[in-house]
Order: structure tokens, then sequence, then C-alpha cells
């Protein structure tokens, strides 16, 4: 039951969240579909590996289709080219078994996340960051 309540409040607070939120939101949700996916390759559940990852290519695509290429098309086109890298190690990861390909998108979104926490801070304090610093990731 306390899970229904969290549920119901993620859903409202993406309903009446600004944008930023929303992806910050996406964010947090496919990393923990893919720290799923990865319990599941641990386990040898194929099945449930296999939902957790679909479920993952999901909220991708919800991410790439949420991007603002018209605000900040050179943002929007890093960020699309990171989501379709952890899809594609989504993709491939799930027939191989493979926890490291999970892993790989983990430290992906990982960094992106950490910059709209930034990004969501920054606002607050109405000093917005770059698209250079958020289209940058500390891995590489």
């Amino acid at each position: 039951m306390p899970l229904n309540r969290i549920e119901r409040y993620r859903n409202t607070e993406a309903l009446t969240a600004d944008p930023a939120v929303v992806v910050r939101l996406l964010l947090e949700e496919t990393m923990r579909t893919v720290r799923v996916a990865i319990d599941h390759c641990k386990e040898g559940r194929i099945a449930e590996r296999g939902r957790a990852a679909s479920r993952a290519v999901e909220l991708l695509t919800a991410l790439l289709e949420d991007l603002n290429t018209e605000d900040s098309p050179d943002l929007a086109g890093s960020l699309r080219k990171l989501y379709d890298y952890c899809q594609y190690r989504v993709i491939e990861g799930h027939p191989k078994g493979d926890v490291r390909f999970f892993e790989a998108v983990l430290a992906v979104l990982g960094d992106i996340a950490e910059a709209w926490v930034e990004v969501l801070e920054r606002e607050k304090h109405d000093a917005p960051a770059t698209a250079q610093e958020v289209a940058e990731p500390a891995w590489g």
C-alpha cells in the first residue's frame, strides 16, 4: 500500500512539474529500472530482465521525445547522442545478459542526472547553467 501512495505522489509531481523536473523524474525512473535489470541479470531471471530492459528503452524514448531542440539545439543534440547510446547498450545488454552493458548506462545517466540537479539548483538561485556545462559529462 505505501508503494501506491509513492506512485500517486510521483504521478502528481510529474503532472505539475516544470519540464526540468520532469526530466529529473524520468532520469531517476530510468536509472531505477536499469538497476532492476541488473538485479535480474545477476539472478538469471531472463524474462524479468527483458521487461526491465524494455521499460528502460521506453523511458529513454520519453527522454528523447522531451528534448527541447528549439531553445537548446546544441544541448539537445548532445543529449540525443547520449540517450541513443544508452538505448543501444540496454538493447545490446539484454540478450547477452551482461551487467556491464547496464552499468555503462547507469554511469552515463548518473552524470546526466547530476547535471540536471545542478541546473535545478541554479534555477532556484537564478544562475542558469550553460548548455555547455550540462552537455559535457564528467566521464568523457
